[in-house]
C-alpha cells in the first residue's frame, strides 16, 4: 500500500504542494502529519487519521488548515482516486511519520 500510495502522490501531481520533510511549500507538509493533531482557520480541531486524510483529498475545502488558504487544491481527485488509492495515499502519508 505505500509503495503504491508513493506512486500516486507522484503521479497526480501531489509533491507540487505537499512536502515529505516539514517543508511548507502550497500546502501542508506531510512529514509526521499522521496522528497529530490539526488545527482548521475555524479553531476547530481533528487528529490526522486515515478518514481525515481521504476526506481532505475528496472535499478539500471542507476543513482548511490553520495559516492555509482555500480554493488551492483541486476540486477533482474524488472523481479521479478510487477508494482503494485514497486508502494507499494514507498509508504512505502514515509511513513519513515513522
Amino acid at each position: 500500500d505505500v509503495e503504491c500510495g508513493d506512486r500516486w502522490v507522484n503521479d497526480f501531481g501531489c509533491v507540487a504542494c505537499h512536502s515529505f520533510d516539514g517543508t511548507v511549500i502550497v500546502g501542508p507538509s506531510w512529514q509526521g502529519l499522521f496522528g497529530e493533531t490539526v488545527t482548521f482557520t475555524d479553531g476547530t480541531t481533528t487528529v490526522a487519521d486515515a478518514a481525515y486524510i481521504t476526506n481532505s483529498i475528496v472535499n478539500p475545502n471542507e476543513h482548511i488548515v490553520a495559516g492555509f488558504q482555500p480554493d488551492v487544491m483541486p476540486q477533482t481527485f474524488g472523481e479521479q482516486l478510487s477508494e482503494e488509492q485514497l486508502m494507499q495515499i494514507a498509508a504512505f502519508i502514515e509511513s513519513l511519520g515513522e
